[in-house]
């Protein structure tokens, strides 16, 4: 009789043991909620321009001795926007602003020699001289692995380089007239 009422209790005990298990609730504590993916944000000039110019933006920029001396913008669309621009400022303190369409931030500048500095009243925007070339410029667009990577202005020419099917092309512009170099 001993051993039937250890066999029942031990019975009982398996059955509530394996019961509790089967109805506590599953967690599953790897599965996180993923949002939406951030889209990329390209930009025209004109906005680095403005964040640099703005009172939101550096104050020091508009000391009456700032000059900017390249400009360079990375990873453009056909229309000559960018997801980042960085332009090289000569001030009291030379630095390079680095503006995305998030924001933007400095970094120290050391250049002996900067080059010209840039009339902006006196060149063409980069869509412009996109547009104007839009033939030339469309070859960079025309493989699967296309784009232009960077396009950079310094000492009077636009500097455009990109990849074609894996090859990688420069293009090189007047900046005042558009036209090829």
């Amino acid at each position: 009789m001993r051993w039937i009422s250890l066999i029942v209790i031990t019975l009982i005990v398996f059955i509530l043991i394996a019961l509790s298990g089967c109805i506590s609730p599953q967690v599953n504590p790897t599965l996180v909620e993923i949002g939406p993916e951030e889209e990329t944000v390209f930009n025209p000039l004109e906005n680095a321009i403005g964040a640099l110019l703005s009172d939101d933006g550096l104050r020091m920029a508009r000391e009456p001795d700032y000059t900017i001396h390249t400009i360079i913008g990375e990873n453009v669309t056909k229309e000559g926007d960018a997801k980042t621009w960085i332009l090289a400022v000569k001030a009291e303190k030379s630095f390079y602003f680095v503006y995305s369409g998030n924001g933007f931030f400095t970094m120290d500048w050391h250049e002996e020699n900067p080059g010209h500095a840039i009339n902006l009243n006196n060149i063409l925007s980069p869509s412009e001289l996109l547009s104007q070339n839009s033939q030339r410029i469309d070859t960079l667009f025309s493989g699967d692995i296309s784009r232009i990577r960077e396009l950079e202005l310094n000492n009077g020419r636009y500097y455009i380089r990109g990849f074609r099917e894996g090859n990688e092309l420069q293009y090189t512009f007047d900046a005042v007239t558009g036209k090829e170099i």
